[in-house]
């Protein structure tokens, strides 16, 4: 298993009159995670934006337990991605990620204090954009491809949209990953915050593929605070 750093980010909002604390737990393709505990309370809410399974082997165990645990230690919010939606053992996943306290957001939103939180599998549907803009609270998406942002979320009022999928760019020379999936060689989106801070892409927890090496873009738990803008 890589070895996890923690992230800290913070992003302030006229939405809020207080502060909340979210993990951000993407791309765990089913490796262990005993490390991510004591960072789960730290935060009010967790986040998963994908990628729990690793589609090349049909194991779920690891994907299934991480929801189990953090959700009967904080509130838990997850979405669906490339792995999850391409997988053959997708419906035996969701069917045991039910005893989780979890809540599936696929092409939905819930309240959470302040703050609206979405999540789509795939392309994110202009009416839930359009939904989830139109409400007054604080809206944050969950949508595992980056690349997505631009063209599907971008010219809607979505306050932040959480990423992972780009795992750093996976090698990364003076900061620029050298390959991701669905954005190719040299990518533009595989870390931290973009579109004056409406995108945050975490590099995720783990590769789906351990023979690949990480260099420059180590693996990471991401824990964000949404402060009021006073």
């Amino acid at each position: 298993m890589n070895r996890r750093k923690v992230t800290r980010y913070s992003i302030s909002s006229q939405k809020l009159t207080r502060s909340t604390v979210f993990a951000i737990l993407s791309d765990l393709h089913n490796a262990p995670f005993d490390d991510v505990l004591p960072y789960i309370r730290e935060a009010d809410a967790v986040l998963v934006p994908g990628d729990l399974l690793n589609r090349h082997r049909h194991e779920i165990s690891h994907a299934v337990a991480l929801l189990r645990e953090v959700s009967e230690i904080k509130p838990t919010f997850f979405s669906l991605g490339n792995h999850e939606w391409r997988s053959g053992w997708r419906n035996e996943f969701l069917l045991a990620a039910r005893s989780a306290k979890a809540e599936l957001l696929l092409d939905s939103y819930t309240r959470f204090g302040e703050i609206v939180i979405g999540g789509s599998a795939k392309e994110p549907p202009a009416w839930l954009m359009r939904k989830m803009a139109a409400e007054p609270a604080f809206s944050l998406l969950m949508c595992h491809k980056p690349e997505l942002f631009e063209p599907y979320v971008k010219r809607f009022d979505i306050d932040l949209t959480v990423s992972g999928h780009a795992h750093g760019g996976q090698i990364a020379i003076f900061g620029q990953g050298l390959y991701s999936p669905g954005q190719g060689i040299f990518p533009k989106l595989t870390s931290g915050f973009y579109f004056d801070n409406r995108l945050l892409v975490s590099r995720g927890m783990t590769n789906s593929e351990h023979p690949i090496p990480r260099f420059g873009a180590p693996c990471e738990i991401l824990l964000l605070t949404l402060t009021p803008k006073n």
